[in-house]
């Protein structure tokens, strides 16, 4: 696990990151590219949009940017959308430490838990095709051969498993896959774990459980749940190098490596394949460019792959997030926040916000978009930082500041 910063260090960054943008947000900056020049995206852009948000963004992302270098992490991208339209995407850092390419918006990265709004997606529109009905239990489609599953496991909705409220205690047997145990073996010992709540009345967050989402899925097409991302969104969404898997990650010729934060700094690190264990989870494996493409169908920009039923399936809240939970911690002031399927929901002083963070050894990612105003945001690194984690609110949270209703 990387060193946590001192509290001198921790409160010079949240004044770096979330108040210095008061200072500078109207004082255009030129945005961190490639090559150090504001790319093609955004000059086209920028001719169409007004000085002030092409200078809000310039300067949210220039100091995106000097985040990263002052955590020294290796490695990072992001892509911003705006009504439509990927006005920034851009890759920084190594791909390795030891001697690695630069990232670029073609570097792989793991994506973590973003793969569990991937999984909630598919699931929308899988029932939306009527491959299944959202109330049918997980123990119609279990497969012969795998392990056996206690009945109130079996009887558990798609919709249970991908909110989080199957009545498990918070993050079951995550421990193990942080021991590199195998999910078949992990599954047969699920029957031992006693619930702490009824299924479907409370959030507890879970990876081994969460991934019963795929077996569902499976069993219900009869396909494999990497093939079923790949043909029913991947590809129809434009993500050529988005996968599922380890074998998915090894294979690629252009992939970030995991590094790990020591008291001198970051090393380089093996890749853990614990969490690809649950793919549905966290196994999804994107670039930059694909994620771009994500985001901008998460944000509605994709309808004839994803339609405003399935969208709506997905951000309409399922089960509540109590307040205080570690997830919500860079969004204060919050009015409330619930969980859909696979993404938080977040109620920001009236302004709805749907998220979610993803962290796997070596990995952190975040994504997070306001419908209403029609901008998001995404950002993939490796190595474990605060930077991604805070900025991508105050990002978020400054814009509304200065272009919302209130502004």
């Amino acid at each position: 696990m990387p060193e946590r910063l001192t509290i001198l260090q921790k409160a010079i960054y949240t004044f770096f990151v979330f108040f210095a943008a008061a200072a500078t947000a109207s004082m255009p900056q030129p945005a961190y590219v490639e090559g150090g020049h504001r790319s093609a995206a955004i000059a086209a852009w920028a001719e169409a949009m007004d000085a002030s948000t092409v200078a809000f963004l310039d300067a949210q992302l220039h100091r995106l940017e000097q985040s990263f270098a002052l955590e020294g992490v290796p490695g990072y991208a992001y892509a911003v959308v705006k009504d439509g339209v990927i006005v920034a995407m851009e890759g920084g850092g190594a791909c390795s430490l030891s001697g690695g390419e630069p990232v670029t918006s073609s570097t792989l990265f793991r994506v973590a838990s973003l793969s569990k709004g991937m999984t909630g997606v598919l699931a929308a529109y899988l029932q939306g095709q009527g491959a299944f009905s959202w109330a049918d239990p997980l123990g119609r489609f279990w497969a012969e051969g795998k392990a056996a599953l206690p009945q109130h496991i079996q009887d558990l909705t798609l919709q249970q498993l991908l909110s989080h409220t199957t009545g498990l205690p918070r993050h079951t047997f995550s421990n193990l896959l942080n021991m590199d145990r195998p999910y078949p073996l992990i599954l047969g010992m699920l029957g031992q774990v006693p619930l702490s709540h009824e299924p479907g009345t409370f959030h507890n967050y879970q990876n081994v459980a969460f991934n019963l989402a795929a077996d569902f899925m499976e069993g219900a097409c009869q396909e494999p749940f990497g093939q079923l991302l790949q043909v029913q969104l991947f590809k129809p969404l434009g993500m050529a190098t988005a996968g599922c898997g380890l074998s998915h990650y090894q294979k690629a010729r252009e992939k970030a490596k995991p590094h790990q934060k020591r008291a001198d700094g970051y090393v380089e690190a093996e890749v853990s394949p614990g969490y690809y264990e649950v793919p549905a989870a966290a196994g999804v494996n994107a670039s930059i460019k694909d994620m771009a493409n994500w985001l901008q169908a998460m944000m509605g920009s994709k309808p004839g792959v994803l339609s405003q039923q399935a969208l709506q399936e997905v951000f309409s809240p399922i089960a509540d997030i109590p307040i205080g939970e570690r997830s919500l911690r860079h969004w204060p002031g919050i009015t409330s926040a619930h969980y859909g399927l696979g993404w938080r929901l977040i109620d920001w002083q009236g302004t709805a916000v749907h998220t979610h963070s993803g962290y796997v050894d070596g990995f952190r990612a975040e994504i997070g978009f306001l419908p209403k105003e029609d901008i998001g945001i995404v950002v993939l690194s490796n190595g474990a930082n605060h930077t991604v984690g805070a900025f991508v609110p105050a990002f978020l949270q400054g814009y509304l500041e200065r272009f919302g209703p209130q502004s």
